[in-house]
């Protein structure tokens, strides 16, 4: 099929062409800039910018008599250059303006009053001089005598001054609680937000902590660890913590009861140890551990229990022992009948709360230097045999029944503090 032969393009239109492509690619992306709502309604758009020309038109014959007014005045050029100046200088501390403006709306009511005052003060000021020197900045006159119209006048002032502080506080007053209140809403709605969140995604979590294969367990573990990081409130992490805890008090259907430990509840460990060394809401959860075997490699240092932990009949596994140094114990602490098949490590560890070790079961080393203990620590009926006992250092009154537990006091196998030795 022969082809429709085309008409040679003349110069002129290949001119026009080109400049039309060169127009477009410079008003396409200045149209692409402008704000949506004007590229939604260009009909009203054109019509509001014509109308501000027109009125921009119209007004400069009234702005050029002002204008030659303004700078007939004296002292017009050094008010002008102060006038810039104090624009550049706020424009350039624009950031701290703003952290201004927040640290005055976190202020106290008296302290927002007391700014309000000031400020309406320095306005009242600034506007008196603006009159004054819009006058001609005449010198001041002091009358011999006043008439009553500038005795009416001075009380009409006086009373308006006294005013003007009541003006300023009903508004600041108002807009504080509304301001107030408007906070509540946006911390109850995302309080709620929360919370259906938590609601939604903690059964999944728990149900990949019961899921066959190891490698999903896992991921519940650091899902459960995730949901109580962000929990809404301590009741909700402290479930968390609880399914957590149950795991590792229930047999593993994998092993034998009291041997290894799998992947999963070793990372368990980590995870709440590792949370409990750093400053986080974890520190006020109650920890229910009562008869888990820990895994070799499973220590605690440096760990903060406010809430109560419960190691009653716990089997501490690792032959190269186990280390609580530097943990504080604020709360409850029970390692009754709690088995060390290696060292137990307590230097520098406070415990100021409850914390009985009655009944527990120390295999080899055991080191309590420099640890600080309350008249509520107890050792009865507890099980030195064969250790060599250090609570060199220690500080506070002697735990109750360690003297008896660690008897004979050998000083090649135990050492205490002089002021904890019985009188001879």
């Amino acid at each position: 099929m022969a082809r429709t032969p085309q008409p040679a393009s003349s110069p002129w239109s290949a001119r026009l062409h080109r400049v039309r492509m060169r127009a477009r690619r410079t008003l396409v992306p200045l149209y692409e800039r402008l704000p949506r709502r004007v590229r939604d309604q260009p009909l009203r758009s054109t019509a509001l910018l014509l109308g501000a020309a027109l009125a921009a038109g119209s007004a400069l014959p009234l702005l050029i008599p002002l204008w030659s007014a303004y700078w007939s005045l004296p002292g017009a050029g050094p008010v002008t250059g102060l006038a810039a100046g104090t624009a550049t200088v706020a424009a350039a501390s624009r950031p701290r303006l703003a952290r201004l403006g927040r640290r005055i709306g976190r202020a106290s009511l008296p302290q927002a009053l007391l700014a309000a005052w000031a400020a309406t003060a320095a306005a009242a000021l600034a506007l008196g001089l603006a009159a004054w020197w819009v006058m001609g900045a005449p010198p001041p006159t002091s009358p011999r005598a006043l008439d009553p119209d500038a005795v009416r006048t001075l009380a009409l002032l006086s009373l308006a001054s006294a005013a003007a502080p009541a003006a300023v506080t009903f508004p600041v007053i108002a807009y504080r609680r509304q301001r107030a209140e408007e906070a509540g809403d946006t911390t109850a709605a995302e309080d709620r937000a929360r919370r259906r969140l938590f609601t939604e995604r903690f059964p999944a979590a728990v149900d990949r902590l019961g899921a066959d294969r190891p490698a999903v367990r896992l991921g519940g573990v650091h899902a459960l660890a995730h949901l109580a990081d962000e929990a809404p409130d301590q009741g909700a992490r402290q479930t968390c913590v609880d399914v957590l805890c149950s795991y590792l008090r229930a047999p593993d259907p994998e092993v034998p009861p009291h041997a290894a430990l799998s992947e999963v509840r070793v990372t368990i460990v980590r995870v709440i140890a590792d949370r409990l060394r750093a400053r986080t809401p974890w520190r006020e959860c109650d920890f229910d551990f009562t008869g888990v075997v820990f895994a070799p490699d499973t220590d605690f240092p440096l760990a903060s229990f406010s809430g109560d932990v419960d190691f009653r009949g716990a089997r501490f596994s690792d032959a190269e022992g186990v280390s609580f140094a530097g943990a504080s114990f604020l709360g409850g602490a029970s390692f009754d009948g709690a088995v060390f098949s290696g060292g137990a490590f307590f230097a520098r560890a406070s415990l100021t709360g409850r914390v009985s070790f009655d009944g527990a079961v120390f295999s080899d080393r055991v080191h309590f230097g420099e640890a600080a203990f309350s008249d509520r620590v107890s050792f009865h009926e507890a099980s030195f045999e064969g250790c060599a006992v250090a609570f060199t250092g220690a500080s506070g009154p002697c735990p109750e029944g360690l003297l008896s537990a660690i008897e004979p006091l050998d000083p090649r196998r135990v050492s205490v503090p002089e002021a904890w030795r019985p009188e001879r």
